[in-house]
């Protein structure tokens, strides 16, 4: 069994598809998958790989850059169109709501700060704000219609990384998926890692 840690919202985005890709194939190890707010919250010998934005290499793990992000404003049609909405944004992102173009009037809806990416999108859904998130996050809200851009800034974000532990890296059913991931996540093409299904 290998144990994935992620933030739920890049987990949803981005790694449960990456692994539904590849669930079809024979001979893969079964997923356990956890969800966490922070890169810190878990430590190390729970989880074999841990997939992450921004550079937190944990001790003794193998660390490597999966693909460069951007930062967005979204939120719900009716909350652009407000002229004061409070500015959602993730305790984690060292941006400003000015940085991303959002204008003066907006900050006079006050401020709510989140440790978790999916429950910013989701009151940001909600109508509750505009939320500042990575566009990965953020597109299966943008492709749905849930949310909208609230501006047209984007901004260059950090890296998602993924971390390969210590006792991962004891593990070939953990380490061939780690390899198969960094390279999914450069864009490089398959070669002959082993699949990781859900089940």
């Amino acid at each position: 069994m290998v144990r994935i840690a992620t933030a739920a919202a890049v987990g949803a985005a981005w790694l449960l598809p990456a692994l539904k890709q590849r669930s079809s194939h024979p001979g893969a190890a079964r997923v356990d998958l956890s969800t966490v707010a922070t890169a810190d919250e878990l430590p190390p010998h729970r989880w074999d790989i841990l997939v992450h934005y921004g550079r937190h290499p944990r001790r003794g793990s193998q660390h490597r850059q999966l693909f460069a992000d951007r930062l967005v404003a979204v939120c719900a049609a009716a909350a652009r169109r407000r002229s004061s909405a409070p500015i959602l944004r993730l305790s984690q992102l060292d941006v400003t709501e000015r940085d991303l173009g959002l204008t003066t009037h907006r900050r006079a809806g006050g401020q709510l700060v989140f440790d978790d990416a999916l429950a910013m999108l989701e009151a940001a859904a909600a109508g509750v704000g505009v939320a500042i998130a990575t566009e990965t996050a953020a597109q299966p809200y943008l492709a749905s219609g849930r949310l909208v851009r609230a501006t047209e800034v984007v901004l260059t974000g950090q890296k998602y990384f993924a971390d390969l532990s210590v006792a991962g890296r004891r593990k070939p059913a953990a380490s061939r998926p780690f390899d198969w991931l960094v390279r999914h996540g450069r864009g490089e093409p398959p070669s002959r890692a082993v699949a990781v299904p859900i089940r």
